[in-house]
């Protein structure tokens, strides 16, 4: 039998390419809504630079806030 793993890139991939900025908080708690809901793979952030990718500033504080 094969395996397949759900993997979510919302909160990293996904968010670059909104116009709207999600807040440090607002990117914490779809991380762990999608937790909670078990997927078992969350790519979080991007270590990228801000000036040219601002969705994904202040990554520390993302993977320092999320919860689960």
């Amino acid at each position: 039998m094969h395996e397949i793993t759900l993997c979510d890139v919302g909160p990293r991939d996904g968010l670059q390419s909104e116009k709207r900025m999600f807040s440090v908080a607002e990117r914490i708690e779809l991380i762990d809504r999608l937790s909670a809901a078990k997927v078992p793979v969350i790519e979080a952030v991007s270590f990228v630079n801000p000036k040219k990718v601002p969705q994904m500033a202040e990554p520390e504080q993302v993977l320092a806030g999320i919860q689960r």
